[in-house]
């Protein structure tokens, strides 16, 4: 029942960043709205850091990694929206758009799981030679 919980808040809070930055006025790029594909990546990349911190080097709870990871991350990156976004510039026949925001979200947003990966991977390692330095036992 915790983990719902953790999840539930998680949700809410997620959501509601969500709806703060969706109605933040962007720029235009090539005539698409950077709003969701700016959510999309930025979740993309705090979810892949968040995970990987988790598996090497923070450890907590379930509960609490559910929350953060299904609950906020969850209601702060839809897929839904996006696949919304992609038909929505297919029906005005605006192709380009369409290949321009479907391609930059995949693009976007694998780099940013992968910086996210790596922004782990260092933190991991830098921890590591500092407790090597330190002299501390390695666990």
């Amino acid at each position: 029942m915790k983990k719902y919980i953790y999840i539930a808040i998680g949700g809410f809070l997620g959501a509601a960043v969500r709806l703060f930055i969706k109605n933040i006025k962007l720029p235009m790029v090539f005539g698409i709205t950077g709003n969701i594909l700016m959510i999309n990546v930025i979740g993309s990349f705090v979810l892949s850091l968040f995970l990987f911190l988790t598996l090497y080097k923070w450890k907590i709870s379930e509960e609490l990694k559910s929350g953060v990871s299904g609950g906020f991350i969850g209601a702060f990156t839809t897929f839904s929206t996006f696949c919304k976004e992609a038909v929505f510039y297919i029906n005005k026949n605006e192709i380009f758009k369409f290949i321009a925001y479907t391609f930059s979200s995949i693009l976007l947003g694998l780099a940013a799981a992968w910086l996210g990966y790596s922004l782990a991977k260092y933190i991991e390692n830098r921890s590591n030679n500092s407790i090597e330095e330190s002299g501390e036992d390695v666990v």
